[in-house]
């Protein structure tokens, strides 16, 4: 009776440790709920994350670990579709090294690019600029994209961890294409990676 009680309490420990190690990605806690008070008090799930990667030379880096963002409401597929399509949506990344703004700006700016979606509207040069103007973002600062898509404009709130948090607006349907740097076409070996892990 002993023993199958220990052996039952091995199997709870063992059972929680599972739970616990599938919450982490390369040393990043997941999140289950993440609120939003700058764009209108918005809360979402972290419905699914993977670990983004950049190839330089013949060596792969890690840069962050991504999360999906999607209304608690929103069953989660993996579909693409669910993810550009949600009325607000989002994702977070949290960054596993120190990346300057200027090259995370270039990165989304070739990801836009290799979806067909125009770097020249004021709402993406706004967008670009605001990124760019982050400064370095450091080893385990959280840099977070989040749309709200209203009947009439779109809200895209740009926040890096606590330090800067700001929403650029605009009468036209343009967010998804911001997105769509993840589920989207890849730009690179490391995010067509990423877009296998997520969506499929």
């Amino acid at each position: 009776m002993i023993k199958a009680s220990i052996l039952s309490s091995l199997l709870l420990l063992t059972c929680s440790l599972a739970v616990a190690e599938s919450k982490k990605i390369s040393g990043v806690s997941l999140s289950d709920t993440v609120s939003f008070p700058n764009l209108e008090n918005t809360t979402l799930k972290s419905v699914d994350a993977a670990l983004r990667q950049k190839k330089v030379a013949f060596l792969n880096f890690d840069v962050y670990v991504a999360e999906i963002l999607l209304p608690p409401t929103t069953a989660w597929d993996k579909k693409s579709s669910t993810f550009e399509g949600s009325s607000t949506a989002g994702i977070m990344m949290t960054f596993l090294r120190d990346v300057p703004g200027k090259d995370v700006s270039a990165a989304f700016a070739e990801g836009l690019k290799k979806n067909s979606v125009s770097t020249d509207t004021a709402a993406v040069q706004d967008f670009l600029k605001k990124v760019a103007s982050l400064g370095d973002i450091k080893k385990n600062e959280v840099l977070s994209l989040v749309r709200l898509k209203k009947e009439k404009e779109d809200i895209l709130l740009v926040q890096v961890s606590s330090r800067f948090s700001e929403t650029i607006i605009s009468p036209t349907a343009w967010t998804t294409g911001i997105l769509q740097i993840w589920s989207g076409k890849p730009s690179d070996p490391g995010l067509q990676s990423f877009k296998l892990k997520i969506f499929n």
